[in-house]
């Protein structure tokens, strides 16, 4: 095919084409109003799209197509808006015919938001021809916030309360997480109960059979029990002190026992209360890490003790035997057969989480 023919089809197809619109690919060309200056030339914009211009002015003879930076220029009512973009500069025509295409080097460049919104503004009508200049006539107030709806009395009344329900069972969450912690970390308690007497010997029975005299008022060398064995002997031991003597419970006058049954407990003048304990090997290492021995007694109060060990081999790996000690300022407040529970208290446990959880249980009035 000539260059005359391709020129002819050319034409021939530019005649269907609608007027004001250049369909040479899928972007149409849109006819407002801008002017277009290369170099020290500026040139009356004719049509635009996103990735070309067509202009008519006048531009010094040159073969082909060149590569310049092109400014296109907006003329609103008030301002106008520059756009520098590079672009291919060609001659539509003959080379008499003062239109020029300008074809886009990159059309996504840095250029493309700004004028994508006049070339939609300008379809959407929010932006019009008025001869030279543009006009807007889209919305120039931001649109007010639509008036929150007040809410009911009843409804803030009940948000509240739903708030403060939430509060108070975070809150409670909390406080039983601390206990649950501070008592796992603070403290460890050993399985057997602790049995207080007074500190001294036992008087045991030496043979089975049934208690018919006790004497708690007996001295030193006085009848203290007598037993009528089971041999039909009468058995009678005599104290070896004058000691305070104290009543095994259980055991009265009628009383059977077993041979080595401790029948009378005897102590000195001021003597304190002392138990056995087997102390496992988990309390054996709270011992050396340094935690407090102390008494959990049935009534609740907190008694410190001392541990004597017992010169004896571990039982089988159950535990330790211990003896037992009450503090002295504690003595007033325990008694013989009184039962506690042996536990050991962490010292760091007790400087830190305690005030945690004190400070969450002044809300509920409680403390650790």
């Amino acid at each position: 095919m000539s260059n005359a023919e391709i020129t002819q089809s050319t034409d021939q197809g530019a005649q269907s084409i609608p007027d004001g619109f250049v369909f040479e690919d899928e972007h149409p060309q849109l006819k407002l109003p801008f002017t277009a200056a290369i170099g020290d030339r500026k040139l009356e914009g004719e049509s635009l799209s996103i990735t070309k211009a067509i202009v008519s002015g006048l531009l010094p003879p040159f073969d082909g197509e060149r590569e310049e930076l092109v400014s296109l220029r907006f003329d609103f009512d008030g301002f106008s808006i520059n756009m520098f973009i590079e672009a291919f500069v060609t001659q539509s025509g003959e080379s008499d015919d003062p239109r020029v295409t300008l074809r886009f080097a990159d059309p996504t460049g840095e250029h493309l938001a700004a004028l994508r919104y006049i070339l939609n503004s300008f379809i959407a009508g929010h932006v019009v021809n008025m001869g030279q200049l543009l006009g807007f006539t889209g919305p120039t107030v931001v649109k007010s916030q639509p008036k929150p709806l007040e809410t009911p009395t009843s409804r803030r009344i009940m948000n509240g309360l739903r708030a403060g329900a939430v509060f108070v069972a975070g809150v409670t969450l909390v406080y039983a997480a601390t206990t649950v912690v501070y008592n796992r970390v603070a403290f460890l308690y050993e399985a057997n109960p602790v049995v207080l007497s007074v500190e001294g010997p036992s008087l045991r029975a030496t043979s089975a059979g049934q208690i018919t005299f006790i004497n708690t008022e007996a001295g030193q060398g006085d009848v203290a029990y007598s037993i009528l064995s089971t041999s039909g002997d009468l058995l009678s031991t005599q104290m070896p002190c004058d000691c305070q003597i104290v009543l095994t419970e259980g055991m009265t006058t009628g009383a059977t026992v077993l041979a080595g049954d401790p029948v009378l407990q005897l102590a000195n003048e001021g003597a304190g209360f002392v138990g056995e304990a087997t102390v496992s090997d988990e309390g054996m290492a709270r011992i050396i890490a340094g935690d407090t021995a102390e008494l959990e007694m049935a009534s609740g109060q907190i008694v410190p003790v001392s541990l004597t060990f017992k010169q004896t081999a571990a039982l089988g790996g159950i535990g330790v035997p211990a003896k037992v000690v009450v503090s002295e300022e504690f003595e007033s407040a325990t008694q013989s057969g009184d039962v506690g529970r042996l536990r050991f208290r962490n010292g760091f446990a007790e400087d830190w989480l305690k005030p945690v959880g004190n400070a969450i249980g002044s809300l509920f009035g409680k403390e650790f």
